[in-house]
């Protein structure tokens, strides 16, 4: 939506003025897999949510003026914030620049919940192979999404892990259940063009915002968290290098 969380408050403040409808497009979220795991989610049918684990990576494109966490972390804070409506309460960074010394092509980013839910999301410019996956682990299910695999994009494992409770064992022994897995059928519908449909129907007064403003904060808000994190770290790193071009700042 913007570059920092200052600019993100006054399009919030100008939209509420000026009347208007202001939306941000996370195209995933209109994405068919991304409501399927909503609906799991919001009916338990996954339990208690432990992880949420990301692997964004290609061999490029390297932008010319943002790093990769601002070229595509958006995508899994967006899924992030929709499925879950939680903000991390901690978040750490690393990475590393290896073409442009002020961009990291490279970041690995570790958010903490509330909920006790962790997450950790590989970002790279620099893999050999292009993979765009997502895992996430439930109490009672367990899901992955490869974006990549058309046939079976979500798979849903009836599988986990059970601990007797404290008073009943002398050691921690987790009994595991494999059960079945399934591909539930996913639509094809064209995810842009759920969300033009929808900017018209906010506009209309017809449904209620999923990409409004206060969402596209919330987003921006966890890459400002972030680019904090991952600049201190390759602050850290660099004064511990003999190699003064990378002490430059990092954006």
């Amino acid at each position: 939506m913007c570059t920092s969380t200052e600019e993100g408050t006054e399009l919030i403040e100008l939209a509420a003025r000026t009347r208007r409808t202001l939306m941000v497009n996370h195209t995933y979220l209109f994405h068919g897999v991304v409501r399927k795991l909503a609906e799991l989610n919001s009916s338990g049918a996954l339990g208690k949510i432990s992880y949420f684990d990301s692997v964004r990576i290609n061999l490029g494109l390297f932008q010319p003026d943002m790093n990769v966490l601002w070229d595509l972390a958006p995508h899994d804070f967006s899924i992030l914030d929709y499925l879950f409506k939680e903000e991390p309460i901690h978040i750490e960074a690393t990475g590393y620049c290896h073409v442009n010394d002020q961009l990291p092509d490279i970041s690995y980013i570790t958010m903490h919940f509330a909920s006790q839910m962790i997450a950790h999301i590989h970002l790279s410019w620099m893999s050999p192979v292009k993979v765009r996956r997502i895992s996430i682990g439930g109490s009672t299910q367990m899901a992955v999404w490869d974006d990549l695999n058309p046939d079976e994009r979500l798979k849903i494992y009836d599988t986990g892990i059970e601990i007797q409770p404290e008073d009943e064992r002398s050691v921690i022994v987790p009994s595991y259940r494999i059960g079945d897995i399934y591909a539930p059928r996913i639509g094809a519908e064209e995810p842009l063009a759920g969300v033009i449909e929808h900017f018209c129907q906010v506009i209309h007064g017809a449904e209620d915002e999923v990409l409004g403003g206060q969402q596209g904060l919330r987003v921006v808000r966890m890459l400002d968290l972030g680019q904090r994190a991952l600049a201190s770290s390759l602050r850290q790193v660099y004064a511990r290098t003999e190699q003064p071009r990378q002490r430059r700042q990092v954006q």
